[in-house]
């Protein structure tokens, strides 16, 4: 017997969009022939890969945003600034 291995799938959740008529059709017969040639087509996969790509890159571009770990870092350096201010009154406080 074919033993499988157990992957653990990244969570996910929904993006609800409207499309029009002839794209839901169009994506339906994509789909649909993908399945009977043996593969899949994954709608979600091509979207998300063009929101992290292109779309999301050029918004936050152009509202001067910084990637999540650019902002994670700055938060944290300001947190170490704020507790090593917070140390120094406490410290002439008791003098």
């Amino acid at each position: 017997m074919k033993k499988f291995k157990l992957e653990k799938k990244e969570e996910k959740v929904s993006l609800n969009i409207k499309i029009s008529k002839e794209t839901n059709e169009r994506l339906k017969r994509a789909r649909k022939v993908a399945r009977l040639r043996g593969g899949m087509f994954n709608v979600s996969d091509h979207v998300e890969d063009y929101l992290t790509t292109k779309l999301l890159v050029e918004v936050e571009k152009v509202m001067g945003l910084k990637s999540i770990e650019e902002e994670e870092a700055l938060v944290s350096k300001l947190n170490k600034e704020a507790e090593d201010t917070l140390k120094e009154v406490e410290k002439k406080v008791e003098i």
